[in-house]
């Protein structure tokens, strides 16, 4: 089971709006399951400026303080297995607001970061305004660059580039699952929490749910 947790798709009561995808594979009897909880960051200076981030990083808003608070509060009765987190400051300031308002944290729980669970590289339009083309994102990073429009390389992440280390992802969690149930069963699902971002999330929901993205 996934649950989506996005604060462009929710608007209030957030948690309880978040909605779910049931994975259409057959489940065997004994199989190990696993609930993975893929959390949005809160809004930054550059969502709200409608900038393109990507691997570029901006601080959150006090908008989006609020709203990494507020799912930490729905969220706050989950006894979280394991917990990964992009390693990008918004995520991981995002994850600490959330975590921090967890009835059930420990001083034990690891967390993980991990580049697998980054937004995607835009290349060139990184920290350029939203809708630009790569064309004119090229003739804006040549000028300011001082150098030939032809010359610039381009090094956006391709949707393969992006489903390859979802599905990496995917394998490094159920490793690890395992790797702590010995006999690959348990009574319960296992809790994953997931802090990333938009642009990851939309494409998890398309290459690896096969589900149309909102």
């Amino acid at each position: 089971l996934v649950c989506i947790i996005d604060f462009k798709l929710i608007s209030s009561s957030l948690v309880r709006q978040a909605f779910t995808i049931k994975s259409r594979a057959k489940v065997n009897k004994g199989m190990p399951k696993i609930d993975i909880y893929l959390v949005r960051h809160g809004e930054t200076t550059a969502n709200r400026d409608e900038i393109l981030q990507g691997h570029c990083d901006y601080p959150l808003t006090d908008l989006g303080i609020l709203q990494a608070k507020e799912v930490g509060i729905g969220l706050k009765d989950i006894s979280w297995d394991f917990i990964y987190c992009s390693d990008l400051p918004r995520a991981v300031h995002s994850l600490d607001l959330l975590l921090s308002e967890n009835t059930n944290r420990s001083d034990n729980m690891a967390v993980v970061q991990t580049e697998l669970i980054r937004e995607l590289n835009f290349g060139v339009r990184e920290s350029m305004r939203r809708g630009l083309s790569l064309k004119e994102a090229k003739e804006i990073f040549a000028k300011k660059n001082g150098i030939a429009v032809k010359d610039v390389v381009d090094t956006s992440e391709s949707d393969s580039d992006v489903s390859i280390r979802q599905i990496k992802f995917l394998q490094t969690v159920k490793e690890e699952f395992l790797s702590r149930s010995s006999s690959g069963e348990m009574d319960r699902p296992f809790k994953v929490l997931c802090m990333t971002h938009g642009g990851f999330i939309r494409r998890f929901l398309r290459f690896q749910c096969n589900y149309p993205s909102p």
